[in-house]
């Protein structure tokens, strides 16, 4: 009786997965799969181990990322959080992706190591994993955000450092990404303006609880507008939708600049594999996209953790912010609600479409 109803759990789980699959092909399609390591049956609050005999006088507080993680900048938002939450409790703090993998995480080792967090960045401390999970005191991270707030913004709340203080002081890139953004310092020198504009596609809008992005109509409205009201001297367009970067690249032609990075439409980047390590690829993408758009003078973006990120680092003369309003909760509703309000005006149940304007003194 028990094997029969595990077996209808199992079938049931797998029909809902292959659903999914079929009608969201712009969404990520991993799923955690319930397996925590260490003999650790639940993570949702912090959870004390001892592994042996090391280090008797140092408490170590482990950080990961539950479920799988979530996109780049959602995941960095919680690893900031919960590093500065160890830094006021004097605890040394380590950052596991590799016990705790995420989606970027590759079969093979990148920069000689399987933590994905080390594809990216140096650890936050001298200690190695290998030589925490030998030791005495060790403390493992609830794996959720605090607060349960993605927005960067809310760490200026409550947290004695900024975002920006936090990732300037603890966090190092490693030394190929530190070169690869080198490639473009030379369009950000002379004090030019640049116009930063991030456009967020695909999943984004059939996504529930998610803000709407923007449209292309929007997009080239607004640009239109900053370019000439400030006199912008190129333009650095972050945007991995490949057919919303076709048009814009059309319109502006010469005027644009970009990171080379692989760009697809319709399905999720996440959900194929073109290319070796394209897993790891796709994170450095992101994070060199994001580092570069913090570096403009200017930003056109709706609401995203990348977006978020960019200006939270950055030091920017005009921000424009655009507003859609929010998807609904329930998943097949969200998946067709941007596509209909988008068709209808504004005063008719169509977009928000507000415009925020953020501007220097």
């Amino acid at each position: 009786m028990k094997n029969n109803q595990s077996l209808r759990k199992k079938l049931s789980r797998k029909l809902r997965h292959k659903i999914r699959y079929l009608m969201f092909p712009d969404h990520v399609h991993d799923h955690f799969l319930g397996n925590y390591p260490f003999n650790l049956k639940s993570l949702s609050s912090f959870k004390i181990k001892s592994f042996g005999d090391k280090n008797p006088d140092k408490t170590f507080f482990v950080i990961w990322r539950d479920n799988i993680g979530s996109g780049f900048f959602s995941n960095l938002n919680l690893f900031l959080q919960h590093l500065e939450f160890a830094r006021q409790f004097n605890f040394i703090p380590v950052i596991d992706c590799e016990n705790f993998p995420t989606i970027y995480n590759t079969e093979k080792p990148i920069n000689n190591s399987k933590n994905s967090w080390q594809y990216y960045f140096h650890q936050v401390s001298p200690y190695s994993l290998e030589e925490v999970y030998q030791s005495k005191n060790v403390i493992f991270s609830t794996g959720f955000l605090i607060n349960h707030s993605a927005s960067f913004e809310l760490l200026n709340n409550y947290q004695p450092r900024s975002p920006k203080q936090i990732f300037n002081d603890e966090i190092k890139l490693q030394d190929n990404i530190t070169n690869e953004l080198a490639k473009y310092q030379h369009y950000f020198d002379n004090n030019s303006k640049i116009l930063g504009v991030h456009i967020r596609g695909k999943d984004i809008n059939t996504t529930q609880h998610h803000p709407f992005g923007p449209t292309l109509a929007q997009i080239f409205r607004y640009t239109d507008e900053m370019l000439n009201k400030y006199q912008i001297d190129k333009i650095f367009l972050a945007c991995e939708d490949l057919d919303y970067f076709n048009q814009f690249i059309n319109k502006y032609r010469d005027k644009v600049f970009f990171a080379d990075i692989y760009r697809s439409s319709k399905l999720n980047s996440f959900n194929i594999n073109p290319r070796e390590n394209h897993r790891y690829l796709l994170g450095l993408e992101v994070l060199i996209e994001t580092l570069l758009l913090s570096k403009c003078s200017h930003m056109l973006c709706s609401s995203s953790n990348i977006a978020n990120f960019a200006f939270e680092i950055g030091n920017f003369q005009a921000r424009y912010f655009i507003d859609n309003g929010i998807n609904s909760g329930r998943r097949y509703v969200a998946k067709y609600k941007f596509s209909l309000k988008s068709k209808l005006p504004k005063n008719l149940f169509g977009l928000k479409d507000e415009v925020k304007i953020f501007e220097k003194n």
